[in-house]
């Protein structure tokens, strides 16, 4: 289907943030992972379920999902975001290409200028640490949240390979919000400019 030029756009990363995925030590995608059960991660469909109501009457909400996975497996992940998710587009990794997450979120901004931007993400992506602090400077005006999962916080085995630091020193701290669980989203207003979860 054809998107909109304008309008709220929500990118979200697939593994971590939208299926329950146990990263434990890793050194890079987990393949062992792959292989397991899709199970949506808590209760996020349920938060999904609710954001185009949380956007304001007649804003054109867009879904996109985005995975390290490679192409071979998209039916996998077709099948898993059609049971559970709102209907949007997705990006899986090509071979060869470099820093994925980066390259596909920079594109989407690029593809729609005139559209507002929701990133959800977690701490296990090293290009959030490396990659987000660059694109949030070039379209600051587009990003209206930036919304990250604390992986530790809930799989305190697992080996964080971003440094928040970076993050916070970089984007306002009304425009950030780290969380645990999806709870934690429940009651955010996008329309209104919510982005920080007060309660």
């Amino acid at each position: 289907f054809l998107v909109p030029p304008q309008g709220l756009m929500i990118v979200a990363d697939i593994d971590g943030v939208l299926r329950d995925e146990r990263l434990g030590n890793f050194r890079g995608p987990a393949p062992e992972q792959r292989c397991k059960a899709f199970v949506p991660w808590k209760n996020m469909p349920e938060v999904f379920s609710r954001l185009p109501t949380s956007c304001g009457r007649g804003t054109s909400v867009h879904f996109h999902y985005l995975t390290t996975a490679y192409r071979p497996m998209t039916d996998m992940y077709r099948q898993f975001l059609l049971s559970h998710y709102p209907a949007g587009s997705f990006d899986t990794m090509e071979l060869g290409v470099k820093n994925p997450g980066n390259r596909y979120i920079s594109l989407a901004m690029e593809t729609f200028p005139h559209r507002k931007f929701v990133l959800m993400l977690d701490t296990s992506k090293l290009y959030v640490e490396k990659a987000i602090p660059k694109i949030f400077e070039k379209h600051s005006h587009q990003i209206t949240c930036l919304l990250i999962r604390d992986i530790a916080q809930t799989d305190p085995n697992t080996a964080e390979k971003v440094d928040t630091r970076t993050i916070l020193n970089t984007i306002p701290k009304d425009r950030i919000m780290f969380y645990s669980i999806p709870d934690d989203l429940m009651g955010l207003d996008f329309e209104r400019g919510d982005c920080v979860n007060s309660s």
